[in-house]
């Protein structure tokens, strides 16, 4: 993440020449691009300012011009003057981390000087997505690399982690917070921490009510009819088939989501059915005996009912407890309706 806060240091500079290129063509003298990019530098402000701490622009120009220049072909360099775009090519992602090596070395000998810096976005629009947009790159892969895959309570989907990197890194730059404050994040009694993270993991755990707005249905004709079981006079059962594998759920009109167990979630993952990424965030079913129990929601891929294939649905995953489909499945088509006389569901596409 310092790597990512450092790029609020990077000037934004141009010239009219260049120097010996990486595939060996002379472009130009070396000292005629120091000072150009010194002379840009200079037009910002007298020095380079990292925190409290100033370093000179020909300083850093030797660095950039020794670590990037020879990295840079020159069929790119006369492609980028063409178009007068020299900031894209240098902050591609490989030529942007020679530049941040250049700044980072500074950077790194007064770390107690950057702890005041105010992080905020810089004033040049273009430069400003871009802080952004590394910034949300390196927060999702720490968190990514930091995921307890072994604990399924801490996991988070790579939907949820790109939303969260998304909230925190807005609320970071918005909200006038140092770099040592952004350092603090780890700390539960921190202000990052709380004002931060857990404000944006609450948002990202929170589960939209519509979500299953984008699930779609095929197959089958204009309507289905899906045998029923009576189950010994309290409901009945219809068969639904998840992953390839058949099973006889309760249809409970007074639940909302289509519920299965532990049991079935370790066949689907055994099978490959579902993978970690597949799981959405969490919720609370108030069951028929009036308990409250919290699960896992998961969207699933394909799940065949009658003659109808219904792509992307979230089912919930509860401890124990009978496989139940609910209301909110069912109100997925276009009409449904229940013959009492022959058994049978009907379902309207």
């Amino acid at each position: 993440m310092k790597k990512l806060i450092l790029l609020l240091f990077i000037p934004f500079f141009s010239f009219s020449q260049s120097i010996k290129s990486k595939d060996g063509i002379i472009l130009g003298d070396r000292k005629d691009f120091i000072v150009t990019c010194t002379a840009s530098g200079l037009k910002q402000s007298q020095k380079l300012n990292i925190g409290v701490v100033e370093v000179g622009w020909n300083e850093y120009c030797n660095c950039v011009v020794d670590r990037l220049m020879p990295n840079i072909t020159s069929s790119e360099m006369l492609e980028a003057m063409k178009k007068n775009d020299l900031m894209n090519l240098f902050f591609k992602e490989e030529n942007l981390k020679l530049i941040l090596s250049c700044v980072e070395g500074f950077a790194s000998k007064n770390e107690e000087a950057l702890s005041n810096l105010e992080l905020k976005k810089d004033s040049d629009p273009r430069l400003a997505k871009l802080q952004k947009d590394l910034s949300i790159k390196e927060c999702v892969k720490y968190a990514k690399e930091d995921q307890n895959y072994s604990n399924e309570e801490d996991f988070l989907s790579d939907r949820a982690i790109e939303d969260y990197c998304n909230c925190a890194v807005e609320i970071l730059f918005d909200g006038g917070y140092t770099f040592g404050q952004m350092l603090e994040a780890d700390d539960e009694n921190s202000d990052t921490f709380n004002e931060i993270v857990m404000a944006c993991l609450s948002e990202v755990l929170e589960v939209d009510e519509n979500y299953n707005s984008n699930s779609t249905i095929s197959g089958g004709g204009v309507l289905s009819l899906v045998p029923l079981t009576n189950y010994f006079g309290n409901g009945y059962k219809v068969k639904i088939k998840i992953g390839g594998e058949e099973k006889y759920f309760l249809l409970d009109t007074g639940a909302s989501d289509i519920i299965i167990d532990r049991d079935f979630e370790r066949e689907l993952l055994l099978n490959g059915v579902l993978s970690r990424k597949d799981y959405v965030g969490k919720a609370d079913y108030i069951m028929a005996n009036n308990k409250v129990v919290n699960a896992d929601l998961v969207k699933i891929k394909e799940i065949e009912i009658g003659d109808y294939i219904v792509n992307d649905v979230v089912i919930g995953i509860i401890d124990e407890g009978a496989l139940l489909c609910g209301i909110s499945f069912l109100d997925l088509f276009k009409k449904w309706e229940i013959d009492k006389d022959s058994n049978t569901l009907i379902l309207y596409k």
